[in-house]
């Protein structure tokens, strides 16, 4: 784990599946278990960096028929002897992450956050120091200016929902109990409001 490794990757094609056989190869048994997730894409790698194993910094972008990715990161646990740990800066572009995460509710997103998580065998366990949502597609239905902070574990966000603003096109489609933005409460500042949503409650949206 001490090695010093740099590299620069220009141009890489890759699926999850093939991502999931070299994370395999290359973590073993502590491999993260990604393979349901990506939503059959090919995805464009763009990626640089430097460090060992238990220390890289690597700044990466990925670009689909599902959007782009980009990200600023330091890696730990690459070694195996640990859980894989991560703290990214993110940006997405109209990234469907409803397609790539398999969640029928959700659609494009873009966004920017700072971040931490922990990528074992179990659930991964992400704690977000700032989140910054400029689009949310839910329902076929855009909701923009939302800020938040937390952590997300075991399918469900534990957090403080920040700022809602007023959503910017037409009325949402769908029987779901999606947030009134029009409500005052809901287009101001609320940063004293916490909640727990989770992801089973967003697909329930749909229902």
């Amino acid at each position: 784990d001490k090695m010093h490794v740099d590299f620069d990757v220009e141009d890489l094609s890759v699926t999850i599946p093939e991502l999931q056989a070299l994370l395999n190869d290359v973590l073993g048994s502590s491999a993260p278990d990604i393979s349901k997730y990506g939503g059959g894409y090919r995805y464009k790698v763009r990626t640089k960096g430097s460090g060992t194993l238990s220390d890289l910094l690597a700044d990466v972008s990925v670009s689909s028929a599902a959007g782009s990715i980009s990200t600023s990161a330091r890696i730990g646990g690459l070694t195996g002897d640990s859980p894989m740990s991560i703290r990214a800066l993110v940006d997405t572009k109209d990234l469907n992450v409803g397609e790539i995460l398999g969640i029928d509710a959700i659609k494009q997103v873009t966004l920017h956050t700072s971040a931490d998580a922990l990528l074992g065998k179990g659930a991964p366990k992400i704690s977000i120091d700032t989140l910054s949502i400029s689009r949310l597609n839910a329902l076929d239905y855009d909701y923009s200016g939302i800020a938040a902070a937390g952590d997300f574990q075991d399918n469900a966000f534990n957090g403080r929902i920040i700022r809602y603003l007023k959503e910017k096109y037409g009325r949402p489609t769908g029987s779901g109990a999606i947030p009134d933005l029009q409500d005052p409460a809901m287009t101001g500042d609320s940063s004293g409001v916490t909640d727990t949503v989770s992801a089973t409650d967003v697909c329930a949206l749909a229902s």
